[in-house]
C-alpha cells in the first residue's frame, strides 16, 4: 500500500534533504558530509556509524544490525565524487531505517520505493535548493555543475533535471 504519491514523497524528501544542509550550515558546494558522521545530531548519534570498508561490489552500503546499530560501509577506493553521492544515498536510507524514522512513519512511506527515494535525497542534499539556485543566477550551467558541487555527472544532470521539472 502506498502512503503518498511520488509527488508527496519527493516533496517530504526534498524538504529533509535541504534541512539538513541548512543543519550543516554550508553557505558555498560542495556541501561537506564527513562532519555529519563526526558529529551527527543527538537524535541519530548512537544510531549509525560510518566504517571505510573494501566491500567488493558494491560502492556503499547501510546494515543494521540485530542490536538496532547502524553501519555505512564505504568502498574507501571510490572516486570521491562517487563516495559523496554514495554516502549520501546511504545516509538517507539509515535516517529512514532509525528509530526515529520508523517512529516518524518515514519508512513505511518509502519502503516500497526506497532507492529511488535515496537516490533522490542524496541529489538534494549534494546540490540542496539554495545552493543550485545560487548557482544557476550566477550563470552556472550545467557543465560546470558537476565540478563545482563535486557529484558525479550522472548524477547532476538529475539534478539539473529535477529543478527543471520542479519549476
Amino acid at each position: 500500500m502506498m502512503l503518498a504519491s511520488k509527488d508527496e514523497r519527493r516533496w517530504l524528501l526534498n524538504r529533509m534533504a535541504n534541512g539538513l544542509a541548512s543543519h550543516l550550515g554550508q553557505t558555498q558546494p560542495p556541501l561537506p558530509l564527513e562532519p555529519f558522521f563526526q558529529q551527527p545530531p543527538g537524535l541519530y548519534r548512537d544510531d549509525f556509524q560510518l566504517l571505510n570498508l573494501d566491500i567488493g561490489l558494491w560502492d556503499a552500503s547501510f546494515v543494521r544490525a540485530l542490536d538496532g546499530q547502524g553501519m555505512i560501509y564505504v568502498n574507501p577506493d571510490l572516486e570521491p565524487n562517487e563516495r559523496r553521492f554514495a554516502l549520501a544515498r546511504e545516509l538517507f536510507i539509515a535516517i529512514a531505517t532509525s528509530r526515529h524514522g520508523r517512529d516518524l512513519g518515514l519508512y513505511d512511506l518509502v519502503r516500497e520505493d526506497l532507492v529511488s527515494c535515496a537516490n533522490y535525497f542524496a541529489r538534494v542534499l549534494l546540490a540542496p535548493d539554495v545552493l543550485l539556485r545560487a548557482y544557476q543566477k550566477t550563470g552556472g550551467d550545467l557543465s560546470g555543475f558537476s565540478k563545482t558541487f563535486q557529484i558525479p555527472p550522472r548524477v547532476a544532470a538529475m539534478r539539473w533535471e529535477d529543478t527543471l521539472s520542479e519549476d
